[in-house]
């Protein structure tokens, strides 16, 4: 076929699976299209490419000893089987489906089955034999998509079935070919992914770094993407979720050519997710991304952005509950000169916004923290509750609870959350708590701003609320 192609020949292109915009305008224009076997047949070209998951019927022997056949990975195995099966009792029920459907195994993408069953050994040799990787689903994953068939499983597991479920998600909601086959002990239904004429590009919040924090929606689109992209310490905190995907990472301060590398994925075709710790549009990945399309005249491509779990919002559940009309600032001066980030701290100080603050010391840059310290200490006392947390919701976490003024002694680097506390501020047993006033149903005129000021108001939330965690015994 190379040949043919580099010769001038006609070379005629058959795809009935993959990808729908990959080869059109590649190819030499003495390759031709065609939309069915019989058409190709009949043009009688010297050579042919024929793209699909089905074996093809021996009438077609002529056409088929001058073609190339491309067999992309396009088809979804779901599983359901009881306990203790055997390998060869997998094997035999999933190739007769494929035998009766006229489809190729070497077409085959992955396993998919119930989380429930990823320990079992019948299960794992078949992966093993033919190199096939797995996709396990929870129960809540498989109640979440209606099955075709009626299944037992709605009786025994509380789901819709296993087999079906399975397949349709691992294809990222394709197509169900075959519906589910029962034999003795297994259970056999086929999905084909789905492929969209346009690519997509998800940049994806993958939250604190526990993947338990994962969002539903981000567990979603990193099943269903191609390709993902990433800052090799996130990727590594997802790895589980992603082994059986096209992975790229690199190290910090990459985060442009990250986004360009998604881009020019979305833009072929790829579904693509563009991984972001935390939400990514707080100090990640959003802003690299429309800064870089903001080069391009078109989006040849769709877009979305799924929010994730900040780390502020993680560190602040760990500290109880600190943050009402705050501020949030990062303190590194490789983007942004200290002068403005000083004037920042500043301006937060003097308003009395509870402060969060981003990146507070790295390797080269130790001193940001101690100035910023002394900024906001112009404008509150020492004893002002600070909050610190490191790798929150993540392995090796470590939350302290301090005082503003001993805050430039604690360690502290850019996986480290700080917290400085308002006015109205309280270190409750333990825990970092800004009083909203909700309990305050007197409204007293101490407290109404106006009257006594914002001060008055803040001191007298603090007592009623010192008074009343100490009256229910806390």
């Amino acid at each position: 076929m190379a040949a043919a192609l580099v010769d001038g020949e006609e070379v005629g292109v058959l795809q009935e699976v993959g990808e729908g915009n990959w080869g059109r305008e590649k190819l030499p224009p003495n390759a031709h299209f065609f939309s069915d076997l019989v058409s190709l047949e009949r043009a009688n070209p010297k050579a042919a490419l024929i793209i699909t998951d089905r074996t093809l019927s021996p009438e077609f022997q002529g056409l088929l000893r001058k073609s190339v056949i491309y067999r992309p990975k396009t088809l979804v195995v779901g599983l359901g089987f009881h306990r203790n099966i055997s390998c060869e009792e997998i094997e035999k029920a999933v190739f007769e489906v494929f035998r009766r459907y006229g489809l190729s195994s070497k077409s085959i993408r992955k396993l998919a089955t119930s989380e429930l069953k990823k320990d079992e050994r019948g299960l794992l040799e078949f992966s093993q034999k033919f190199d096939l990787p797995f996709e396990f689903f929870s129960a809540e994953e498989l109640k979440g998509v209606e099955a075709p068939s009626h299944s037992r499983a709605r009786e025994v597991l509380g789901v819709p079935g296993v087999a079906e479920p399975s397949a349709l998600l691992g294809s990222g909601g394709g197509e169900l070919l075959v519906p589910k086959v029962k034999f003795e002990d297994v259970t056999v239904a086929v999905a084909r992914i789905r492929f969209d004429e346009r690519g997509k590009l998800f940049i994806v919040g993958t939250g604190p770094g526990d993947p338990k924090y994962l969002t539903i929606r981000a567990r979603e689109v990193l099943r269903e993407s191609e390709v993902v992209i990433g800052y090799r310490t996130y990727l590594k905190q997802i790895a589980e979720l992603i082994s059986n995907k096209e992975v790229i990472s690199s190290g910090m301060g990459e985060e442009i050519e990250r986004a360009r590398q998604a881009i020019s994925f979305a833009s072929s075709g790829k579904k693509v997710a563009l991984v972001s710790g935390g939400d990514p549009g707080i100090y990640g990945m959003s802003a690299a991304v429309f800064e870089v399309l903001s080069e391009k005249e078109d989006l040849d491509f769709e877009l979305e952005i799924v929010p994730g779990v900040p780390a502020l919002c993680a560190a602040s559940a760990l500290l109880g509950s600190p943050l009402y009309d705050f501020a949030c600032i990062s303190l590194s001066d490789l983007l942004i000169p200290w002068e403005v980030i000083s004037r920042r701290l500043e301006e937060a100080a003097a308003g009395d916004f509870v402060i969060v603050l981003y990146n507070p010391k790295s390797r080269g840059r130790k001193e940001g923290l101690e100035r910023a310290q002394r900024i906001i200490l112009r404008h509150r006392p020492p004893s002002t509750p600070v909050g610190i947390v490191r790798n929150a919701l993540r392995k090796g976490q470590k939350v302290e609870l301090t005082e503003l003024g001993r805050l430039s002694e604690l360690e502290a680097d850019m996986s480290t959350i700080v917290i400085v506390g308002s006015s109205s501020t309280l270190n409750l047993r333990g825990r970092m708590v800004t009083p909203r006033g909700y309990m305050d149903g007197s409204r007293s005129p101490e407290a109404r701003p106006g009257r006594c000021g914002e001060r008055g108001r803040q001191d007298h939330l603090r007592r009623r609320a010192r008074s009343r965690f100490e009256e229910e015994g806390n």
